[in-house]
């Protein structure tokens, strides 16, 4: 029901009756080319021309209707004249037309037609192209007529043109005739969309009036970025601006519209706009004012500014009112009213509106007077001024158009109850102006001394660099070489746990580390860029260091992180020369073209791309950048963003012969066996949130990493893994290392295992983090016959059962590596596995002696157990007696616990 009511009030639309009027005149005149008899003279007639103009010289208001008729008559005649002097002169005497002629005085006329269709005003567009068509068609029928036989000859030379303006005219009255049943006035749309326009305005005026008054901040003291609100003030103040501009052009073309009780007063409208236009300046000149204001200044004065005064806002809000409901009533205003705003403004600011426990600024000081803070409230102040005259102008005009309910004897009453004014008293002006001389004097002399100051702090800081650069001489490590001096800086990266800003530490500990540091390249081959704030602040002082001759094009880059970071990836990739890079690029939605132009001239020595929570755009363009030109020297990507990830169809088109480490996150399954047939050269391989859920899923997967000759370590994250008995094995013959996390999917594992054929596989790690716990049941059958190594996470093995099942299925490993172990009874573990020689454990749930490791150890070999080593905790073997150890290596070898398999996915600079 609610939507059948938004279509009843629509229809009852200036728009709605458009719409049927259109839809009427069109059918109208476009039966009779359907009727059998009256098809053929609608056709050989050029009926379509008749239809064409009425539904061309329709529009919405009387006014625009009228004007649109003038035009467009005018363009037919003028075109309809200038055809006939084209086709007369090129014909000479010939009644058939003359080629040469023809294209001779066409030629020469196309010069004009062509100017007055490129350079016409816009107001003339739509006469001026009707004038062109006009012009053509009737030189091109006169020439179809006169050579060729067609379905009711339109003319040749005047015939032509005179059907062609019967015609328009004949649209031009069928259109005319449906706009006056009943005529749409566009006078009454201009005194409408004036009142909304004002009530636009009252509504943005009220958005920076609650700005202003509100008591909490809208943005960080220390923060440059614009405050949050001014977004949306930008917006509604553009729409608003737009709203207006339409708004003048109505009032212009409604004058065309004609007027049976008197003239139209078209001044009084066109100063409606002017005013309205005057206030949008007003209103951005407040918004720019409160924007640039910081919020302390803005708090403190808030009861010390009169324009804020409650009741004075309740008259403006009110008068924007009556004034918006006047003009859409066509109602008068009354005589009381307020004449001027300004005169009420003084009238509350007798009346005090403080608020309990707050406090006045009634007196401002010569420094806050200074202050630019001050600049931007007083410009505020003034740009409200400006509104209220305006407002006060719209008031006098609206009485003017709609008039006023008159009240007798008003203005005499009322002047008759003003009070006079007190008489000035002199000795207290004589003071007052004595005070502002002294005033004047005391901003004087605070100046010199602030110059003074300034000559002070230049004059100490040559001192203190001189003094420092004495001192950096008699420190020892200052005689080290400079090569030497790169050197070890080279080697403070090579973790690179923090390398992204290691270069940036030594760049500011003194000018000779900096002039070292900003001339080895190494030290910046590591890019991080991400959207929120580095710890390493100071870094965008690096883009301010002239001493590096350093300067770049920052373009129209607009947002602050991107604009840091942007200037951030200058200085690291030209100061890293032709060093391989890694970038590195987190969080961002969106990069500007001059960012992708900079990473664009890199990518031809960049060594490794990771992207973390990046958008799509984002993401899609870097991928495009690097698909762009060669990248010899790139050996890894890790790709992950905030949706499934969708790699171009065209990736790396040039090759990428050094790429051997890929991890890709959330890839679209459907897609993969695409983009991996490319990479021939990867040996490294991790899928992370795989989700294969049916039979085209599993084939893309399973094409996909078959078509790696390369590949020997895979690690795979599963969000599903769904194996059906038609299912095709995945042969994989040169897997070497293979981990799986089923954490979400515990009861995939056995299944996926099951149909995986890999010969060379020795070391097989996974984790599964669920219950009930893993169950490969009793049927299993394994395709890996080179397995000698199981890793089992903490999540993985809860008790003995789970040992059990693990032998039973994996029976011939000869090492097992344990994140934890739970249970103390380490005779649990090497019973089930016959072969098994070595035992890793990462770290014991209890510590101490709990773990009888000498007995149970010596219990198996008697048993003829092969068990020869241990891998245990350093923690535990610390904490044990000095006998322990050396009793229990005197049967096995016992080492510190550390991990000895590949892990090339692991990335220590990440940490912060």
């Amino acid at each position: 029901m609610n939507n059948m009511h938004h279509l009843w009030l629509w229809l009852k639309t200036a728009e709605a009756m458009f719409t049927l009027k259109y839809v009427f005149v069109s059918f109208a005149l476009w039966l009779p080319s359907v009727f059998y008899k009256t098809a053929h003279f609608y056709y050989a007639e050029k009926g379509l021309w008749a239809l064409i103009m009425a539904q061309t010289t329709m529009n919405i208001y009387a006014s625009d209707q009228i004007f649109n008729y003038v035009i467009r008559l005018i363009g037919s005649v003028g075109g309809a004249i200038i055809g006939l002097v084209t086709w007369y002169i090129g014909s000479g005497s010939s009644s058939t037309g003359n080629h040469y002629g023809l294209a001779a005085s066409t030629a020469v006329f196309l010069v004009p037609v062509i100017w007055l269709r490129l350079f016409s005003p816009l107001q003339y567009q739509a006469g001026v192209l009707l004038g062109c068509a006009t012009w053509a068609l009737i030189i091109g029928y006169s020439w179809v007529d006169a050579h060729l036989i067609v379905v009711g000859a339109p003319g040749v030379g005047w015939p032509v043109a005179w059907k062609r303006l019967l015609l328009v005219i004949i649209g031009s009255a069928a259109s005319f005739i449906v706009m006056m049943l009943p005529p749409t006035s566009g006078r009454k749309a201009v005194r409408l969309r004036n009142a909304g326009v004002i009530t636009n305005i009252s509504e943005i005026y009220s958005f920076l009036i609650a700005t202003w008054i509100g008591t909490q901040t809208h943005r960080k003291k220390t923060s440059a970025a614009p405050p949050m609100w001014s977004q949306d003030f930008r917006v509604k103040l553009l729409a608003l601006a737009d709203q207006i501009q339409m708004l003048d052009q109505m009032t212009g073309l409604a004058k065309w519209e004609g007027s049976i009780r008197g003239k139209w007063p078209a001044e009084e409208y066109e100063s409606l706009v002017q005013t309205e236009s005057q206030m949008i300046g007003a209103l951005a000149q407040v918004g720019s004012a409160l924007g640039h204001l910081e919020d302390g200044w803005r708090i403190t004065f808030l009861h010390s500014t009169n324009v804020l005064h409650p009741n004075f806002i309740s008259d403006v809000m009110s008068m924007f009112g009556l004034i918006a409901q006047s003009l859409r009533t066509a109602e008068p205003m009354h005589q009381v009213l307020p004449q001027t705003l300004v005169e009420r403004l003084f009238y509350h600011r007798h009346t005090s509106f403080m608020a309990p426990g707050s406090e006045k600024k009634d007196v401002v000081d010569v420094a806050e007077m200074e202050s630019i803070d001050y600049m931007f409230y007083c410009a505020g102040l003034v740009g409200v001024y400006h509104i209220l005259q305006s407002l006060d102008e719209l008031h006098q005009t609206t009485k003017t158009l709609v008039g006023e309910v008159p009240l007798r004897g008003f203005y005499e009453w009322k002047n008759d109850s003003v009070v006079t004014m007190r008489p000035i008293n002199e000795a207290r002006r004589d003071r007052v102006l004595l005070l502002s001389t002294r005033l004047e004097a005391i901003s004087a002399t605070r100046h010199k001394l602030l110059r003074q100051l300034e000559d002070l702090d230049a004059e100490a800081g040559s001192v203190s660099l001189e003094r420092n650069i004495l001192h950096n001489l008699d420190v020892p490590i200052s005689h080290i070489p400079d090569e030497v001096l790169a050197m070890i800086f080279e080697e403070g990266v090579r973790p690179r746990k923090h390398g992204h800003r290691f270069g940036v530490v030594l760049s500011h500990v003194s000018r000779r580390w900096r002039n070292v540091a900003t001339t080895t390249p190494t030290l910046w081959t590591y890019l991080r860029l991400q959207e929120k704030p580095h710890d390493d602040d100071n870094d965008d002082d690096e883009s301010h260091d002239e001493a590096d001759g350093e300067s770049h094009d920052e373009g129209d880059v607009e947002s602050p992180e991107l604009l840091r970071e942007f200037t951030r990836a200058c200085v690291f990739l030209s100061r890293s020369r032709l060093c391989p890079v890694d970038i590195y690029i987190e969080g961002f939605e969106d990069v500007t073209p001059e960012f992708i132009q900079l990473i664009g001239e890199h990518v031809g020595h960049c060594r490794e791309l990771r992207t973390r929570e990046v958008g799509v755009d984002c993401l899609d363009q870097l991928l495009e950048c690097f698909s762009s030109k060669p990248i010899p020297l790139l050996t890894s990507i890790d790709l992950s963003s905030k949706n499934v990830l969708e790699l171009p169809e065209q990736l790396f088109p040039h090759g990428a012969p050094r790429l051997t480490t890929i991890q890709l996150d959330s890839i679209k399954i459907l897609d993969i066996h695409l983009h991996l047939a490319a990479f021939s050269s990867v040996t490294c391989l991790k899928l992370t949130a795989v989700d294969v859920d049916d039979s085209e899923g599993h084939s893309s997967f399973r094409d996909g990493l078959m078509a790696l000759p390369s590949l020997h370590h895979l690690e795979l994250q599963l969000h599903w893994f769904d194996v059906m008995p038609h299912h095709l094995p995945i042969v994989l013959p040169t897997i070497q290392f293979l981990h799986i996390d089923a954490s979400d999917c515990h009861e995939c594992l056995g299944p996926l295992i099951s149909i995986l054929h890999a010969a060379s596989l020795a070391t097989f790690s996974f984790t599964a983090w669920a219950l009930p716990h893993v169950d490969f049941g009793d049927d299993l059958e394994l395709h890996l016959p080179s397995l000698k190594h199981l890793i089992l996470a903490e999540s993985v093995v809860w008790g003995v059962g789970d040992f059990e099942m693990f032998a039973q299925t994996f029976p011939d490993i000869e090492r097992l590596s344990l994140e934890i172990l739970t249970d103390p009874d380490f005779d649990i573990i090497p019973g089930p596995w016959r072969k098994l020689q070595t035992i890793a454990i990462s770290e014991l749930e209890v510590l101490g002696e709990y773990y009888n490791f000498h007995s149970i150890v010596l219990e198996h070999q008697e048993a003829g157990h092969p068990i020869r080593q241990l891998m245990l905790p350093e923690t535990w073997l610390l904490e044990l007696d000095a006998e322990e150890p050396v009793k229990l290596r005197k049967l096995v070898v016992v080492e510190w616990y550390y991990v000895d398999w590949p892990t090339p996915f692991k990335r220590e600079y990440l940490q912060d």
